[in-house]
């Protein structure tokens, strides 16, 4: 601010009218918008990143240890939340979803997406790095697709999926080994 707003810290001034002249209409109003152009910029990278964050287009690729809940179904899950809140006190939770808004508290993320079978949103969801991965779609269909393009990834954590029919879950479970079907959600 000292530079920009000044020709300096006084070891050197212009001594001339025109030098002075020059300075007052060209040296100190061009620094001074270099000035706020980089801060202006600066303050919109940081606002851009934020708002994807808040929308749903957060990177959370290399975080580790957190918990990854695949779809959204209303009341069943808040009440995984619930449960599983009291086990993972500082692990972060993401949540993949098609929906646009969700009625959750600020401490959890989400991750928003056209597909829940999308590698590309499940990657930038953190499945890799997750310690548990958990398939709760609104129909069997979507909950398929999720598991096999989980699968597809290869995630080293814990996968849980839960399904509405037995049918559909014998379906998937030789594509995916290693993951844990549910059937019945009051288990």
């Amino acid at each position: 601010v000292t530079t920009g707003s000044t020709i300096g810290y006084g070891d050197l001034s212009p001594t001339s009218t025109g030098g002075q002249l020059l300075f007052m209409l060209w040296v100190a109003p061009g620094s001074l918008l270099i000035f706020g152009y980089i801060l202006t910029k600066l303050l919109a990278s940081m606002a851009f990143i934020v708002r994807n964050y808040m929308n749903g287009y957060g990177n959370f690729e290399n975080t580790t240890g957190h918990l990854v809940i695949i779809g959204y179904v209303s009341g069943q899950t808040e009440s995984l939340l619930a449960e599983t809140s009291s086990t993972r006190k500082d692990a972060e939770t993401v949540i993949v979803t098609i929906r646009d808004s969700l009625p959750l508290s600020d401490r959890i993320a989400r991750v928003r997406t056209t597909s829940l079978a999308s590698g590309e949103d499940l990657r930038r969801a953190g499945v890799l790095g997750a310690s548990s991965v958990v398939i709760m779609a609104e129909n069997d269909d979507e909950t398929m697709s999720a598991c096999l393009a989980i699968s597809a990834i290869r995630p080293e954590g814990h996968v849980v999926a839960y399904f509405r029919t037995a049918e559909k879950a014998s379906l998937v479970r030789p594509h995916c080994p290693g993951f844990e079907f549910v059937v019945s959600t009051s288990v």
